[in-house]
């Protein structure tokens, strides 16, 4: 259990520091919560932190009532994970950008492994995964990578009237990138429990 916990903190770490350090001053929509945080953000003039958190505490209780008593407490780890971290990350002033495209490769391959961490665990993200884990749940045979892509395409749709062309087009490249590294993740690990 241990082990697993550390696995789901370090997967939200690296999301919270993609997200805090990359994903937002670029304004760029990908689907997730954040995302629905920042769209809501602009809409309304609200704290981003503020509607973060609050949309955590929502997908929470989701989660508790849809996904079973094991996932809703990993659920509950990852999201005090993601929120401490990314409220940290947001509140550093420091820049850590190198160069647009570098910013861009890193925080897919963080978003990416920080979900799998966090789905290889039997946790969601606390994110539009808990939707599609909902949906999993019920309909296995969809691929999970797949169906949480198309869900954070639907809050792109919403992106768009908000941000703009821009970061709806490179929240689309962002998306199918860190859904593609979630999918040879989760691949290879299915693969190494076919050998344990």
């Amino acid at each position: 259990m241990k082990n697993s916990l550390l696995k789901i903190f370090f997967g939200n770490l690296l999301m919270a520091f993609a997200y805090a350090k990359w994903m937002i001053p670029n304004e760029i929509i990908n689907g997730g919560a954040t995302s629905i945080a920042m769209i809501l953000a602009k809409v309304t003039g609200l704290n981003i932190l503020i509607l973060t958190n609050g949309l955590e505490v929502f997908l929470l209780l989701c989660c508790a009532l849809f996904l079973g008593k094991e996932n809703a407490l990993k659920s509950l780890f990852t999201s005090i994970s993601f929120v401490i971290c990314f409220n940290i990350f947001y509140l550093i002033p420091y820049d850590f950008s190198i160069t647009f495209v570098i910013d861009l490769l890193i925080a897919c391959l963080f978003i990416g492994f920080g979900y799998y961490c966090n789905l290889s665990e039997n946790s969601s993200t606390v994110s539009v995964d808990v939707f599609a884990l909902i949906i999993y749940k019920y309909y296995q045979k969809i691929n999970l990578a797949h169906l949480i892509r198309y869900l954070n395409w639907l809050v792109l749709a919403f992106g768009l009237f908000v941000y703009g062309y821009r970061s709806v087009i490179l929240g689309i490249i962002m998306s199918f990138a860190f859904t593609f590294i979630l999918d040879i993740f989760t691949k290879l690990n299915d693969q190494n429990k076919m050998f344990i």
